[in-house]
């Protein structure tokens, strides 16, 4: 499993939002052979950084899912401290009110939807792309 092939997508959808994009700096702990862990943080600073994981095995879409839960949980707060409003990524439908959700729609395939209308936005990594 490789850790920046599941990291990628969810950089590129902060990127294409204009959000904050962190620094990730990898981490091999032995007590967990099952994850990868890294640690992301505001660049240039080592001060906030926030541990994820990733499991080894798993499919493909859940595994990216659960990554950008946690990449979502650290933006929120990273934002705030900016003083920028803390909704990433920002819900479509529903401008200002809160963020879309990470979701598995299958075991291979993870999307951003609307937690209210579960409107599906788009794939996980082609938030700056075209719309479904």
């Amino acid at each position: 499993m490789d850790f920046d092939a599941v990291m990628n997508p969810v950089l590129a959808d902060l990127q294409a939002a204009g959000a904050i994009v962190p620094e990730v700096r990898y981490e091999a702990w032995e007590d967990h052979p099952d994850c990868v862990f890294a640690f992301i943080g505001s660049p240039g600073e080592t001060a906030g950084s926030q541990g994820v994981r990733v499991e080894r095995s798993g499919r493909a879409g859940l595994r990216l899912t659960e990554l950008a839960e946690q990449v979502q949980g650290w933006e929120v707060e990273a934002l705030a401290e900016a003083g920028r409003p803390a909704t990433w990524p920002e819900c479509p439908e529903h401008p200002g009110s809160h963020p879309l959700e990470p979701c598995a729609e299958s075991a291979e395939r993870a999307i951003w939807r609307c937690p209210r209308s579960h409107r599906v936005v788009c794939t996980i990594g082609e938030l700056g792309g075209s719309s479904r």
